[in-house]
């Protein structure tokens, strides 16, 4: 078992969403936090994601006037990792399916709360070095126009 306690990173490439709002601000922060159980000599490791990650909206050419969003995904994983490489440089494919739940609301121009959800798949690569540092690289679909290229750093115990 191997558990990355916290992990965090930005959040990149967000598309336009169904009523065509943007991100104004262009990264977001994404923390979250991992489960993973080694088989197979370690080379599989199936688990168990939660991040949360939260950005601002704005329609196109409006001033003022925003949208909050803030994004819980949950997600059942499996990682294929390269043991073969290095004992301390270990390079690892994988992919993530589960569930978004996505609750946005407006400031006092836009003054509204909405929820939306829909299933979320994660597809990723990175290496994790000395078994305790994770660098990940993910597409993270959630739908509703909120899909976003991921990049984070995560601390591991275990092994």
């Amino acid at each position: 078992m191997e558990w990355e306690i916290i992990n965090a990173g930005l959040a990149f490439g967000f598309q336009d969403d169904e009523n065509g709002n943007y991100n104004q601000a262009g990264a977001a922060l994404t923390f979250g936090t991992q489960v993973r159980c080694n088989l197979k000599e370690k080379q599989l490791s199936p688990g168990f994601q939660f991040t949360i990650s939260g950005w601002n909206r704005q329609p196109h050419g409006e001033e003022g006037g925003y949208y909050h969003q803030n994004a819980f995904v949950f997600l059942l994983t499996t990682d294929y990792n390269y043991t073969k490489i290095s004992p301390k440089f270990t390079p690892f494919g994988g992919l993530g399916v589960g569930y978004s739940f996505i609750r946005e609301w407006g400031d006092e121009i836009w003054g509204y709360s909405y929820d939306k959800s829909h299933f979320a798949i994660s597809p990723r690569v990175g290496f994790e070095v000395f078994k305790r540092l994770r660098f990940t690289t993910e597409y993270m679909y959630l739908g509703h126009g909120n899909n976003f290229f991921n990049f984070r750093l995560g601390f591991v115990i275990g092994s």
